[in-house]
């Protein structure tokens, strides 16, 4: 009898051992892999204070005031503020009211980069079609108007796929054009000037 107890002691030792060996290997396995870290969320208890499924509250959006570019019989003039979101762009939004507010319903500008204050219009090719030369200057300073409302944006220049335009037709486009503040006067652009030899 006490020879099978020495085995089944030995035994009791050997299945401790290799269980011991077995909870290691697990422990390093979750230490060493983070997706093994993570219990997925269909196999967690729910905690006692969630009794009901409550849809997240809605975050409000951020809005900023912004104006456009209008025709006020022969003048160009500022609308009244209007808030939109600021995931609308408030510089893109601003720009395509103040075109759409000049008649040209055929352009549109796509987007705007800004780099060191100068903001890149990327317009549709229809800005290409041709403007009478008082449309054209109404335009461009409809543009400096506009973009002079945004501190950030010291000058602008068109582009159409990429390409840089430099005329719509009767007037050469300075490049970079610079802004016209609220005050009525040219900003002063941070772009270093080009002289003439």
């Amino acid at each position: 009898m006490a020879s099978n107890s020495g085995a089944n002691r030995g035994a009791i030792i050997a299945a401790f051992l290799l269980s011991a060996v077995g909870l290691a290997g697990v422990a390093t396995y979750v230490m060493q892999t983070p997706q093994a870290q993570r219990v997925p969320d269909a196999m967690r208890r729910q905690s006692n204070t969630e009794t009901t499924n409550k849809p997240d509250a809605p975050v409000a959006e951020k809005m900023q005031k912004v104006r456009f570019v209008k025709l006020n019989g022969e003048k160009l003039e500022l609308s009244a503020p209007v808030e939109i979101p600021i995931s609308k762009g408030p510089a893109l939004y601003s720009t395509n009211e103040t075109i759409q507010a000049l008649g040209l319903t055929e352009i549109r500008c796509l987007g705007i980069d800004i780099d060191h204050g100068v903001a890149t219009l990327s317009m549709n090719p229809a800005v290409e079609s041709g403007f009478g030369s008082m449309a054209e200057s109404e335009f461009i300073e409809a543009l400096s108007k506009n973009l002079g409302q945004f501190e950030n944006i010291d000058s602008f220049r068109l582009t159409v796929e990429g390409t840089t335009i430099e005329s719509l037709g009767h007037f050469e486009i300075e490049n970079p054009t610079k802004v016209i503040r609220a005050s009525g006067t040219p900003s002063e652009s941070s772009l270093p000037k080009k002289t003439s030899p």
